[in-house]
């Protein structure tokens, strides 16, 4: 009936009331609500008989199940963001880095990257590194997602931050940073040889940020 459609408007007009404070109170609780409240819609649409009313109702009902769509969407990506940044926290704990510049690097990377999985494989093996301080952490992430935008096809943002992470840990340029290192025009034995000299960690450090350094990279980066 049209009091029935009527009913159904008003029930529609409350999900998608329920979607902005659930937002703000929490994802999961919202989808809770909507659920139930959902479920009563669909009753309702079925209990009426007449077309015109169904013809009347039918945009509300679209509209409902496109708000019901992006709640579902919003809570699950939500809450995989929230475990991907408690695991990037916890591999930051003996950094001695700020919580706000983690998270903050996170958000960069997995923008430019479009994978949130990818940004915390590939920031956890740079932390891993041990850097000194945030600059220099910073210093190796923007230069290596430079190298990752130049060659997107073949410079993955994660796997330049392991072999990176390798290289000094081995002593000898290896893998996909062995590989930007030449495509950068240096002699991969020149640079092994320049952390042979190197006394100490943070030496090897400046020296792989010294040969990361490059115009092409900042370009990039910054496009």
């Amino acid at each position: 009936t049209d009091r029935e459609a009527e009913e159904l408007g008003r029930d529609s007009i409350k999900v998608g009331r329920q979607i902005d404070e659930g937002i703000g109170d929490g994802a999961r609780e919202a989808e809770e609500s909507v659920n139930s409240l959902f479920d009563a819609m669909r009753q309702d649409v079925a209990s009426i008989k007449t077309s015109g009313a169904i013809m009347a109702v039918q945009s509300l009902w679209d509209m409902a199940s496109n708000a019901y769509s992006s709640v579902e969407g919003f809570v699950d990506g939500t809450l995989d963001y929230r475990r991907q940044l408690s695991l990037l926290l916890y591999n930051s704990q003996s950094t001695g880095f700020g919580t706000d510049h983690v998270e903050k690097s996170m958000i960069e990377v997995a923008g430019m990257v479009n994978d949130t999985s990818a940004a915390v494989e590939g920031l956890s093996n740079l932390l891993q590194i041990g850097f000194p301080d945030e600059s220099r952490f910073s210093e190796a992430m923007q230069n290596l997602l430079g190298a990752s935008v130049r060659w997107p096809e073949t410079m993955k943002f994660e796997n330049l931050a392991e072999s990176l992470q390798e290289t000094l840990a081995t002593g000898k340029a290896v893998g996909a940073y062995g590989e930007l290192l030449e495509r950068l025009g240096y002699n991969l034995d020149d640079f092994n040889k320049a952390l042979d000299k190197s006394q100490t960690k943070e030496g090897d450090i400046d020296i792989a940020l010294k040969y990361l350094k490059s115009e092409e990279l900042a370009a990039s980066y910054n496009e």
